[in-house]
């Protein structure tokens, strides 16, 4: 058992001196991509000058050992406090998430103070700055878990449970720093001196860091990834669904539709004369008006039902288990709501008029079924506007029109 022992207290200024190496490098590491990257603010340079405060403390901790040089402590426990408020702050930046100066960079002024008072009792010296930068690290786990309403909802974020391990890790070693030394083991604070206890701080220190910096760093690979699968199927303008994306869903409720023998609607939505509306008023009122009308028919469908812009001022709308005459009055209700409303943008009223055009069917299974069914809701959708617009038409037949009240055939 002693033989063991022996051999699991490691060389302690050689893994001082890989702590120094790691951090040290991570640190010129993620400065270096941060200087690089087009944008700022998202936090990385913060979190590299938190690695190069933290390599810079072990620096100053390795002059320690001198008896006389003891007052080292407090520089020391200063930059090791500043990296984890840059830390804090680096992650409050990168989700945007407010949090008060004070909480961020208040602890660095009690530290510093404790250590000063406490120079020369370990005993109550280490329990009470060992504390504090506990809750520290505590802080920057609760700023990666908490929600934010600000930033985008990345699906199985690995990068934050992997960031939130560093921390628990690094919180452990302090915790277990002061049960240590509560317990009587001041050897714990020498960082020379080979002891088990000693070993397993260094071994703690050094894996948290590298957890929670490769944690950091894989969250903003994951959130690139999520933006860009996001903006590869979403429309930039009006923030629906793009006319690949919407013919991908729609492709999957024709198949479910047809397994399931249930009724499938699909829509066509034109808007009247958008031409006239980029002519009087220019182009980013008419990027408004689209934003708008994209997102009154969304408020309207059911979560099942799918919307997206197919092209222009063309927005394609399904509506899984949903027969024709569930579907007519639908779009009679959104034709109707909009010619009765009209869609305001900053300082303007704009009257707007729909033409709609409806095809409804059991999908067959088979191949081209989505594009037949697409091209019969386009068809009615021209038999709409060649009727006189602001109008539904279902399979070619009129279903509704503005002082119409009867039927007409296309």
């Amino acid at each position: 058992m002693g033989g063991m022992l022996s051999a699991a207290q490691a060389d302690l200024p050689t893994m001082l001196l890989m702590i120094l190496v790691t951090s040290g490098a991570m640190a010129f590491a993620v400065l270096f991509v941060a200087r690089c990257r087009p944008r700022a603010g998202d936090g990385l340079s913060w979190w590299g000058g938190a690695l190069l405060l933290n390599t810079l403390a072990f620096i100053v901790f390795g002059g320690v050992r001198v008896p006389d040089r003891l007052w080292l402590l407090v520089p020391g426990n200063l930059l090791l406090s500043g990296s984890m408020a840059a830390a804090l702050h680096s992650l409050a930046l990168y989700r945007s998430v407010i949090v008060g100066g004070a909480l961020i960079w208040g602890p660095m002024l009690v530290i510093g103070g404790l250590t000063w008072c406490f120079l020369d009792s370990p005993v109550w010296r280490v329990p009470s700055v060992d504390l504090v930068v506990a809750a520290q690290s505590m802080a920057v786990a609760w700023v990666v878990i908490r929600p934010s309403p600000s930033v985008p909802a990345v699906p199985l974020e690995r990068g934050r449970f992997l960031l939130v391990a560093g921390m628990v890790l690094l919180t452990g070693l302090y915790m277990f720093r002061i049960a240590a030394v509560l317990s009587g083991n001041t050897r714990v604070v020498d960082l020379v001196t080979p002891d088990l206890s000693q070993t397993i701080s260094y071994m703690m220190g050094l894996i948290g860091i590298l957890f929670s910096t490769l944690g950091f760093v894989l969250m903003h690979k994951e959130r690139s990834e999520y933006l860009y699968r996001r903006l590869a199927f979403q429309d930039a303008l009006t923030g629906v669904p793009n006319r690949r994306a919407v013919m991908d869903s729609l492709a999957q409720v024709v198949a479910h539709g047809g397994r399931a023998r249930e009724p499938l609607s699909v829509m066509m939505i034109d808007i009247d004369f958008f031409k006239r509306i980029n002519d009087a008023h220019g182009h980013r009122v008419g990027d408004l008006v689209l934003t708008e009308i994209a997102q009154r028919l969304r408020r309207r469908l059911r979560a099942q039902d799918i919307l997206g812009r197919y092209g222009g001022e063309e927005f394609l709308a399904a509506f899984p288990d949903t027969d024709i005459e569930g579907v007519r009055g639908l779009a009679e209700e959104l034709r109707g709501d909009f010619e009765r409303n009209p869609v305001r943008v900053p300082n303007l009223s704009i009257p707007i008029t729909l033409s709609v055009g409806v095809h409804s069917r059991i999908p067959s299974v088979g191949r081209n079924v989505v594009e037949e069914m697409v091209l019969a809701a386009d068809r009615a959708l021209y038999a709409a506007k060649d009727g006189g617009r602001n109008r539904v038409c279902v399979d070619g037949v009129i279903a509704s029109a503005k002082g119409s009240g009867e039927a007409a055939v296309a």
